[in-house]
């Protein structure tokens, strides 16, 4: 910073009064020879840093004083395990050196699936987590990253929540990022990042249970039809307006036709503000991810979408 010095001249202290920088060299973090100051953050502001994610770590877990311990700590046992193992470790680079580790065991993440919608936001990297239910109704979680270290924080997560319930996954507590010591291996931004992992992760499983207990619910008097699991799946989007109409009939003597007694073949409208700012083969290729479960088992043989922002809705396209 620029300030008058004894000799009347507007520039840095140290260049014309070397006497006055030895005085306060030690908190300029300058050298007496007069040479440019370091532009590194000073010890205090890391510091300061450090503290803030803390406090942000604290108040996830429901304790914003450090010696409060009132919140119960909830994890499952296979975190835990995770957990331990790492506390183990006491050295910030083994840390480091276990978690590059993980990610190189991480399987190749789904290109459909690379969406905004499993887009994990406030991330210091580009992170995509996606989850689904297995054939005993446990979520499992898959994931990947553009960083070699956090994705290895990406596998440590999917390692610690998948193949339980969704309201195991949901009842986990961050703290067990302090008890790890990942809280001190990592930089307040990838601390944070860790957190919003965590969170989407669980509202992901949050939204498989709704749409489970959606599904149930529907098939208290009968089957549930596939307009209707279109439907719940879609509502990730957060829809203005859904419109789905049944075009099987007119596809009778086509492949896959009579596998799913007709349905088959689904024509679709959706008006949603997710859509905004994203080209229209986008826009195509997000609801076939979200949808993928069904295309790819056959459930589903042909979609014709119609991907709308409430503003192009106005002159767009109806499905009737």
């Amino acid at each position: 910073m620029a300030r008058l010095c004894g000799g009347g001249c507007s520039g840095p202290a140290f260049a014309c009064n070397p006497t006055a920088l030895r005085t306060q060299r030690r908190f300029r973090g300058c050298s007496s020879s007069g040479e440019r100051p370091s532009f590194s953050q000073p010890r205090f502001v890391r510091a300061q840093r450090r503290r803030t994610a803390r406090l942000a770590l604290l108040r996830a877990c429901g304790n914003e004083d450090p010696g409060n311990h009132s919140g119960q700590s909830r994890t499952t046992e296979k975190l835990q395990g995770l957990v331990d193992a790492f506390k183990k470790l006491g050295d910030q680079k083994l840390r480091v050196q276990q978690l590059l580790h993980m990610a190189s065991t991480l399987p190749p993440f789904p290109r459909e699936r690379r969406v905004l919608a499993n887009r994990v936001r406030g991330c210091l990297s580009v992170v995509h987590v996606d989850a689904f239910l297995d054939k005993e109704g446990k979520v499992e979680f898959i994931g990947d990253s553009d960083s070699q270290l956090t994705k290895g924080l990406v596998a440590f997560l999917i390692r610690g929540l998948s193949g339980y319930s969704v309201e195991e996954v949901c009842a986990v507590t961050p703290d067990f990022i302090k008890e790890s010591g990942l809280g001190v291996s990592l930089t307040p931004g990838r601390t944070n990042g860790f957190l919003n992992m965590l969170r989407t992760m669980q509202e992901k499983a949050r939204m498989l249970g709704m749409g489970e207990a959606n599904s149930m619910q529907s098939t208290a008097n009968g089957k549930v039809s596939m307009k209707e699991v279109i439907e719940n799946k879609l509502q990730v989007l957060k829809p203005d307006l859904i419109e789905i109409r049944d075009d099987s009939a007119k596809h009778r003597g086509h492949e896959g036709a009579h596998e799913r007694r007709g349905e088959t073949h689904f024509t679709i409208k959706i008006v949603s503000d997710t859509f905004k700012d994203m080209p229209e083969v986008k826009r195509h290729k997000l609801v076939y991810a979200l949808l993928s479960e069904e295309l790819n088992s056959r459930r589903i043989h042909a979609l014709s979408i119609i991907t709308l922002t409430p503003i192009e809705a106005h002159s767009g396209p109806g499905v009737a």
